[in-house]
């Protein structure tokens, strides 16, 4: 298949501290297939060349477990949660 499944990226340039926050999505029907793990390990790869790039930040909703699962796989650490959101960071 030759089609996108989803997307990635950073929210901009690194800000004052160096801090970025990480996104992605895909498509549902490809969830299961290590396909946003992977995007997300070359991407951190990539990022942490920039030497502006300290932390990488995210944000998952409590209930997506694989999102969660995504973020974990990729060695980041949970910072705090809320009633719909859990916070997570990525050191250099």
């Amino acid at each position: 298949e030759n089609v996108a499944v989803g997307g990635i990226g950073f929210s901009g340039l690194p800000n004052e501290e160096g801090k970025s926050m990480a996104g992605y999505g895909l498509d549902m029907r490809y969830y299961g297939r290590g396909i946003a793990t992977e995007a997300l390990h070359a991407m951190i790869s990539w990022g942490f060349k920039n030497s502006g790039l300290k932390t990488i930040i995210a944000d998952t909703p409590v209930h997506h477990i694989a999102s969660q699962r995504v973020l974990l796989k990729n060695n980041f650490a949970e910072t705090s949660r809320d009633e719909a959101l859990i916070h997570w960071y990525l050191n250099r």
